[in-house]
């Protein structure tokens, strides 16, 4: 029997989802101008422009399902670093362009696999953003897939990067699995997909590839992880900072 839910707990997953897809997005927009080619610009705007619409749904769900009158907005520029509850591999600095595409490699392969599950999911509007952000994530998995090839098998100087990237960056990608109470709750209630399941489906797809690309992810001790929980690094209030700047000095602005 599926256990109930409250819409509150309804409210905490959507914006976690949300959160996550959002962060990231501010990162895709603070490279527009930087990219290597004027194809990969368009591309990464593309990509973050979908992100942001993700955001945008997954965020005005949250609001609804908080029922409190308030909208994606809202949720996006009235909330302090500590009510964000993003993962943290999302609000790290952006790097050089190596990092850029693995970051986003790794958490668009996760995305893409918990969406399709998400499309089993019992609650109708879950499956709605579900379905139409799983065709935009396709894409995006396939283009930065075959940088990640490209540039894993490309120079010496382009291998280096990208084995450094994964090094880096190798460390975040446990919270994307981590299992509280709320994700207990959503498993239960039919809502979400287990995240052991997902976890060794993320990990059958994404190691043979990488190592494919003559990338071996590093053997780790340790895990970063608390973002869930509103414990972020340094970087996100700046972050903040920039991206709340405007609604906050005008609050009642139009355009």
């Amino acid at each position: 029997m599926k256990e109930n839910i409250n819409t509150h707990d309804l409210y905490r997953y959507a914006l976690r989802i949300g959160d996550s897809t959002l962060i990231l997005a501010q990162r895709f927009c603070e490279e527009v101008g930087n990219s290597p080619t004027l194809e990969e610009e368009i591309a990464q705007s593309n990509i973050g422009l979908d992100t942001l619409g993700q955001a945008n749904a997954w965020l005005e769900l949250a609001a609804k399902f908080q029922g409190e009158g308030k909208t994606a907005d809202d949720l996006a520029y009235w909330r302090t670093e500590r009510e964000f509850t993003n993962y943290l591999m999302t609000e790290l600095e952006n790097g050089d362009f190596a990092r850029i595409v693995m970051r986003a490699y790794l958490f668009t392969s996760f995305s893409r696999l918990l969406y399709q599950k998400l499309k089993d999911s019992n609650v109708e509007e879950i499956v709605a953003i579900a379905i139409k952000s799983s065709k935009e994530l396709d894409y995006h998995h396939k283009h930065l897939s075959d940088w990640v090839e490209r540039l894993g098998l490309g120079t010496e100087e382009s291998h280096r990067r990208m084995s450094e990237a994964l090094n880096f960056l190798w460390p975040y990608n446990q919270e994307f699995f981590d299992i509280d109470e709320l994700e207990e709750k959503v498993v239960a209630a039919g809502i979400a997909p287990d995240k052991n399941e997902l976890k060794q489906l993320w990990l059958d797809e994404v190691v043979p590839f990488l190592e494919n690309c003559e990338l071996k992810p590093p053997e780790c001790k340790y895990f970063y992880d608390g973002g869930t929980k509103g414990q972020h690094t340094e970087v996100l209030g700046f972050l903040l900072s920039e991206m709340q700047t405007v609604t906050r000095q005008h609050p009642d602005g139009v355009w």
